[in-house]
């Protein structure tokens, strides 16, 4: 069955990918010094630590591996592993853990680390045989299957090539083999490679310069965002609406129903009623970086205008409003932006989801965004982020990232709370 799974795999990617398979390269069959170039320190660091040995300069003519397949695309050339249930387990762990954030792959380090971490009875015969004279001893081949893997994520950036692709056992053996192996295996293949694990430098300020918090692996967050929110908040931004660009209408608040918004009877009524009304024409044609003072206080004043109509705050006003002017006008949730965002005491605080329906709160809640979205330090990370996900506007990769960046605080803190009853 490994072996089915792994061609299975490749002949999978290789076809979606329209990829031609190249035999293993020359540098990875033995590395030593040489071939291991700026990564040695941190590869002989490795070794020592699975074996408690000095890894030599130069390898034997005898110690040689393949690899499961090397992808060669338009893009460039690539390594595509399939790793079976025997190279997860406390070593593999041991190695990711050197270098998981700051090594740049096509996989999640994390859940690999997890798999690993997970595991408690290692394989026996063959699987765990001594392999000297680099891993002698018991449990020498599933060292050396962790060590192996180690030098496949660290040496292809060294070389010119793509960043490794890893395919799990656990991600496709249950469906590999089914009519529909092909459209899934493409989708896990289009989002492993639309978001490869960059080094953990990417990162995002955000909090105006009042209550700045400097939010990690952004990256991740939005690959995480396309997992958890693909039936909810993914829909909402892939919207497109049908109603007139300049008018609020009783159909515009359907779609909001897909991020919690608070939408009833009432709010519905106040559309029916006052929609008509609102001049959504003289609304500024830019992005909300590129607003005025007195572009955004216009702004404010027009959302605060539906927030006077029953039903309606600030949450359920800018959630409608957003799929007007996607570049323009952010989404304020009540508990995300006001409850946390603009909170300082929030994390050490639940947050808040009081209705808000002030225009000078509404304001500042505006000029809190646009000054993170245009401030100089996130620059870099914004069109990086942009890169991967080019149809989000950056108020949409701003609210994509603080929502699950929110989720993740809060999921912290309700472990931390049953850890604590218990």
């Amino acid at each position: 069955m490994p072996r089915e799974l792994e061609h299975a795999v490749v002949s999978l990617a290789s076809r979606i990918l329209g990829a031609q398979i190249e035999p293993t390269p020359s540098w990875l069959v033995r590395p030593g010094e040489l071939e291991c170039k700026k990564r040695w320190p941190l590869i002989t660091q490795i070794y020592g630590d699975l074996t408690g040995l000095e890894l030599p300069t130069v390898m034997r003519p005898v110690e040689r591996r393949t690899v499961d397949a090397v992808l060669r695309t338009e893009a460039g050339s690539r390594i595509l592993e399939v790793d079976e249930e025997q190279h997860f387990n406390e070593f593999r762990a041991r190695t990711l853990r050197h270098y998981m954030h700051d090594v740049s792959v096509a996989f999640d380090p994390q859940a690999w680390l997890e798999a690993s971490d997970a595991k408690t009875q290692l394989e026996g015969g063959g699987f765990g045989a001594p392999k000297p004279p680099l891993f002698p001893g018991p449990g020498g081949r599933h060292r050396q299957r962790a060590f192996r893997d180690a030098l496949t994520d660290l040496l292809p950036a060294e070389h010119g090539f793509l960043p490794t692709l890893r395919v799990a056992y656990f991600e496709v053996e249950d469906w590999i083999n089914d009519p529909d192996s092909e459209e899934r295996f493409e989708t896990l293949l289009r989002d492993r490679l639309r978001y490869p694990r960059a080094p953990n430098t990417m990162e995002l300020i955000l909090g105006a310069g009042r209550i700045d918090r400097r939010i990690s692996d952004v990256a991740r967050l939005l690959r995480d965002w396309r997992e958890k929110e693909r039936d909810w908040g993914q829909l909402y931004l892939e919207y497109e609406p049908i109603t007139p660009r300049d008018r609020v209408l009783v159909e515009d608040l359907a779609v909001t129903m897909l991020i919690n918004s608070r939408v009833d009877a009432r709010a519905a009524t106040s559309v029916a009623r006052n929609g008509a009304a609102l001049d959504l024409a003289s609304l500024p044609e830019k992005a909300l970086e590129e607003t005025t003072d007195e572009d955004r206080q216009f702004l404010a004043q027009l959302i605060g205008t539906m927030t006077t109509w029953p039903g309606i705050g600030a949450s359920v006003a800018t959630k409608t409003l957003h799929k007007k002017r996607p570049r323009l006008i952010p989404v304020l949730d009540n508990r995300a932006i006001f409850g946390a965002y603009m909170n300082p005491h929030w994390p050490e605080r639940r947050p808040l989801g009081e209705t808000i329906k002030t225009v000078a709160r509404i304001k500042e809640a505006l000029e809190w965004i646009a000054e993170d979205v245009a401030r100089p330090e996130n620059e870099a990370t914004w069109r990086a982020l942009q890169s991967v996900e080019p149809d989000r506007s950056r108020i949409e990769l701003f609210d994509m990232t603080w929502w699950m960046y929110l989720g993740r605080i809060e999921e912290r803190r309700r472990s931390a709370a049953s850890a604590q009853e218990q």
